[in-house]
């Protein structure tokens, strides 16, 4: 069965949702996922830094599965963390937390270590979950995630 998709561009603007849709389209040209989603101007930039990549690098099979493979706990461990409390996203969080841990240092921690990490960087994700908003980030707090055997 074939089909056929048909994208709607917006007009390019500078407000930051077009902004973030056009950096979208060419961060999914670079990796072809879905998954990784910013709600920061230059993140998929910073995050191919951090994986010591030059930012048109397109990634390989390769690259995605290894990416692809500690992915889902890097983000179920940012959410358990700080469900609904951060206007940022996992993928935001993984780029804070790759300026002190490599994408394979993340890789083989456990679940709740990384949890932990998370929370030891809260100020930082305070800062830039805030930093367009009203609300203080000390009326937010993370999440208690404890240690299971």
């Amino acid at each position: 069965m074939r089909s056929q998709v048909i994208r709607i561009m917006p007009i390019r603007t500078d407000t930051k949702s077009v902004q973030l849709y056009y950096d979208f389209l060419f961060q999914f040209q670079m990796t072809r996922m879905y998954q990784l989603q910013f709600t920061q101007e230059g993140f998929f930039e910073k995050l191919q830094n951090a994986l010591g990549n030059g930012p048109s690098y397109k990634w390989t099979d390769s690259d995605r599965a290894r990416f692809l493979a500690v992915w889902p706990m890097i983000e179920e461990a940012f959410h358990k963390s700080y469900e609904d409390c951060l206007h940022i996203t996992a993928a935001d969080a993984l780029v804070v937390l790759l300026a002190k841990y490599t994408i394979d240092q993340i890789g083989q921690m456990q679940f709740w270590a990384l949890a932990r990490i998370f929370q030891a960087f809260r100020k930082e994700l305070y800062t830039l979950s805030f930093a367009e908003s009203s609300v203080k980030a000390a009326q937010v707090q993370p999440k208690k995630v404890l240690q299971t055997a």
